[in-house]
């Protein structure tokens, strides 16, 4: 009993150290390196404190490696031992070979079961296949059967007197015990892999409190990830000590199993509590946005965009449909300014954070940009911009490009304020840039003389000695089959060479035609811009064969300098035939 209390123990250190482990690895490999970027003063502080915690550290990568390695031995010594108590008296020269055999054989399951929780503990690892959930539970059952009959007391190894199976041996009883214990292990494997791929999701996306890699973030994992595999070796290990290939009384079996029993119903206990708190509280049984928010997740109609990048051009579907994406997903809606609405409503409604608190946030940036809302969309692009990095940089890079108002440059001077930016110097240059942009010299001086100071690099920072304007304007007159074309969304995007199809592309400013078809853009910096028309399927179908349509007039790359600030399209007449 001693021996078997021992090896639970061992096993159950064993496993917390690999929960630890796992988390350290990712750490050393995977700590973000955001010194050059705009962050919070909250997020700088959290990625100066990950650089000066040890478990950050590569050395520490490589000494929990070796630790979990030096801990698998005696934890291998004492499995072996209890599959076979012989094995402890069996060191001499006639039996060590076939000892030293049935050793190995136990290192090598334990290491294999220690690769196979390791492997799971990767959020992207699936566990959706019910075919592969098969196919793993009978090689558990085998493998485990055949090493209980291997190195079994009741099987081959015996009492390593001879290299044959001893005539008392029990081999069928030895695998069942086996296969018996190979189904606890695998029940384990996939409760472990369910219940860390939720944890994920949930510490990702709500615990961690950021939308970046936090230093809490990588502590509520470690917490995680010892509690599962520290309980779940441990609940192996007493199921092996108790099914262990011994000649064992029924009653001692019985006795012995109560203990791992009792922690496999704590263990269910946790995770289905801790389940149903988070999936009240943040939606995390629900399988996507769509279902959490209450709205059609694909596109029920679509509209009609004109990309006008050159002479030769068609019309495009656009499907009335927006993705949002976070750390662990991305997700599909159907646009419509009412479904938009309630997106916004569902996350008002939970302040206090869901799993798709993210992914809403990303949805409403490109719902509304999708739909050529561009005041609404760079004000949730600025809205995410406070704890996610991405919207920030997308944000901080179209600031260069957008039109110059009074609104659009509140964003950038937002960005400078020290009270609450950290400015790394790459995106200090950015931000200069931005600056110039707007026409304000002293401040764009005065981040470049900060971004040298960083490091930076500023012998490209070309844009100080450039002309500068923030009065360009691009006009013209849209025609749809020779008559003027009035209540027409018209975009003015950033151009792209070769550009052929209306994604990708940052929306910069749009406008309606009026009575008479005409349009313009003001307030423009130097740049090279392009322009798109979106109408509904019934003004210009997108299904017109390309043959039989055709954009006179199609302005293709439009640029804006100090020589030419002011750009009169004409009429832009787009023809087609049924």
């Amino acid at each position: 009993m001693k021996k078997e209390t021992i090896f639970i123990s061992v096993m159950t250190v064993l496993g917390a150290a690999l929960g630890l482990g796992i988390v350290i690895i990712l750490a050393s490999i995977t700590i973000p390196n955001y010194s050059d970027y705009i962050l919070t003063l909250q997020e700088k502080a959290d990625f100066e404190m990950m650089y000066k915690s040890s478990i950050f550290s590569p050395d520490l990568m490589m000494i929990s490696s070796v630790v979990l390695l030096i801990l698998a031995i005696p934890a291998s010594v004492l499995f072996a031992s209890n599959l076979n108590p012989n094995i402890l008296n069996s060191l001499n020269k006639k039996t060590i070979f076939k000892t030293l055999v049935v050793f190995l054989g136990c290192l090598g399951y334990l290491l294999l079961l220690l690769l196979t929780f390791g492997k799971l503990f990767n959020h992207q690892f699936g566990l959706t296949s019910p075919d592969n959930n098969i196919i793993i539970l009978l090689l558990s059952v085998f493998i485990t059967g055949i090493l209980w009959f291997f190195a079994g007391e009741a099987g081959w190894a015996g009492d390593f007197s001879s290299w044959r199976i001893d005539s008392n041996a029990k081999p069928a009883r030895t695998f069942l015990l086996g296969g018996m214990t190979g189904i606890i292990a695998y029940l384990l494997y996939f409760i472990n892999g369910w219940a860390f791929n939720k944890y994920f999701i949930l510490v990702s996306e709500v615990l961690d409190k950021s939308g970046e890699t936090s230093y809490l973030g990588y502590k509520l994992l470690a917490y995680g990830l010892m509690f599962m595999s520290g309980i779940s070796l441990c609940i192996l290990a007493g199921v092996t000590a108790a099914l262990s290939p011994t000649y064992k009384e029924t009653r001692q079996r019985i006795t012995g199993i109560i203990f791992p029993a009792i922690l496999f119903v704590i263990l269910i206990s946790v995770v289905a509590g801790v389940y149903k708190y988070a999936s009240n509280k943040y939606d995390l049984n629900k399988k996507n946005l769509a279902e959490a928010v209450g709205i059609p997740e694909k596109a029920s109609s679509s509209r009609t965009v004109v990309l006008l990048a050159s002479d030769k051009t068609s019309p495009q579907q656009l499907p009335m449909q927006t993705m949002g994406s976070s750390f662990v997903g991305t997700y599909t809606i159907e646009l419509s300014y009412e479904n938009l609405k309630k997106v916004e409503d569902y996350l008002d409604k939970h302040k206090e954070g869901s799993v798709f608190m993210y992914a809403g946030r990303d949805a409403l940036i490109n719902g509304y940009h999708t739909l050529w809302d561009i005041k609404k969309g760079i004000e949730w692009q600025f809205k995410g911009s406070n704890d996610d990095m991405l919207p920030r940089l997308v944000l901080l890079g179209r600031l260069t490009n957008l039109p110059v108002t009074p609104e659009n440059l509140s964003y950038l001077k937002s960005f400078s304020d020290k009270s609450r930016w950290y400015i790394g110097g790459k995106y200090g240059l950015r931000m200069a840039e931005g600056f110039m942009h707007f026409n304000l010299i002293e401040e764009s001086k005065a981040l470049v003389k900060e971004s040298k100071e960083k490091g930076a690099d500023v012998s490209k920072a070309t844009f100080l000695d450039e002309p500068v304007f923030t009065d360009g304007k691009i006009s013209g007159t849209l025609k749809i089959n020779g008559k003027e074309a009035p209540n027409i969304k018209i975009a003015l995007l950033k151009y792209r060479d070769s550009v052929k199809k209306f994604e990708n592309v940052w929306l910069l400013d749009v406008c309606e035609s009026d009575p008479s078809g005409k349009f313009s853009f003001q307030y423009l910096g130097k740049g090279d811009f392009m322009i798109a028309v979106m109408t509904d399927k019934e003004t210009i179908p997108y299904n017109i064969l390309p043959e039989k349509f055709r954009a006179e007039n199609s302005p293709g790359k439009i640029k804006l300098d100090s020589a030419a600030k002011n750009r009169d399209l004409g009429d832009i007449n787009i023809t087609f035939r049924q």
